[in-house]
């Protein structure tokens, strides 16, 4: 009964350890960054002069992100 539990524990403590590596694979940042942006590395600005231009990459990026977001799951389901 005791080789049940500890094993039980064991096996447990596995799994979390590997959804915790596939976590960090991800393209994405991990969640417990909040103070990084997930959307910064799709947004090209840096030639932008006006705040409209920023805008449209920002929500270009954003879009991007989701769309990617949503592959990603799609090929991991």
């Amino acid at each position: 009964m005791i080789g049940f539990i500890v094993l039980v524990g064991f096996g447990s403590l596995f799994v979390l350890f590997v959804v915790y590596l596939m976590k960090r694979t991800r393209t994405d940042p991990p969640k417990f960054l909040p103070l990084r942006d997930p959307y910064q590395k799709y947004i090209h600005d840096e030639k932008d002069k006006t705040k409209k231009q920023r805008e449209i990459h920002r929500r270009a990026g954003i879009s991007e992100y989701w769309d990617r977001y949503d592959m990603n799951q799609g090929l991991y389901a």
